[in-house]
C-alpha cells in the first residue's frame, strides 16, 4: 500500500476506480463460464463496461496468444489482458499506480518509436487498425523482485473511441518470457 498512500487523493480514487472496474471484468468473465485467457471475450467484455468502440476489424486481427493493452490519451494503461501480469513480478498495487514506463525497463529506441504514437493519434493519422513498424525488443522487470526478462513484438495497435471521438489506443502484443 506505500505507492497508493503517496498517490494525490485525486489519483487515489482514479487508482481504486480502475482496480475496481477490471477486477469487474475479470470476475464477470469468469462467472459467464468463459476462459479469463481468451483475449477477444475478456477485450470485448472491457470495451462494453468502459463505453468504448473499437475499430471495426481489431476482433479479426486478435487470437488468445495476444496480450492486449489498453491506453488513454495520457498514455496510462486502463486495461490488460491477464497475458500482461506473466510479464512481471510487480504487485497488483503497483501494476495500478505505476506508469508502464515504470513496470519495465525499455530500450531507449523503442520508448522514442512509442512517444510518437499519441502525436499521430492527436494528429488524426491513426484512424483504424495498422501495424507497427517496431522491432521485436526485450524488457526487464523493473519493480519485482524476479526482474522477468521478456521478449516483446508489437503486432498492431488501433484507436479506441468514445462517442467517435478517438481517446485512446489498444496494442496487441505478442510476449515470450525469457527468464
Amino acid at each position: 500500500m506505500n505507492e497508493f498512500l503517496k498517490l494525490a487523493d485525486v489519483d487515489k480514487k482514479t487508482v481504486l476506480e480502475r482496480a475496481k472496474q477490471l477486477l469487474e471484468i475479470y470476475s464477470e468473465c469468469e462467472a459467464s463460464g468463459e476462459n479469463l485467457k481468451d483475449s477477444p471475450k475478456l477485450v470485448w467484455r472491457a470495451l462494453s463496461k468502459m463505453k468504448l468502440t473499437p475499430a471495426y476489424d481489431v476482433f479479426e486481427k486478435m487470437d488468445g496468444e495476444l496480450v492486449i493493452t489498453i491506453y488513454n490519451l495520457n498514455q496510462n494503461q486502463i486495461f490488460r489482458t491477464l497475458g500482461y501480469f506473466e510479464t512481471l513480478s510487480a504487485t497488483f498495487e503497483e501494476v495500478c499506480t505505476r506508469t508502464w514506463r515504470e513496470l519495465h525497463h525499455y530500450p531507449e529506441d523503442v520508448l522514442v518509436s512509442v512517444d510518437q504514437i499519441p502525436e499521430a493519434l492527436y494528429a488524426g493519422h491513426i484512424q483504424e487498425t495498422m501495424p507497427t513498424d517496431i522491432p521485436a525488443f526485450t524488457v526487464v522487470d523493473a519493480l519485482g523482485p524476479d526482474k522477468i526478462r521478456t521478449e516483446i513484438k508489437m503486432e498492431w495497435m488501433s484507436p479506441i473511441r468514445n462517442d467517435n471521438e478517438i481517446v485512446g489506443l489498444m496494442t496487441a502484443t505478442r510476449v515470450n518470457v525469457l527468464s
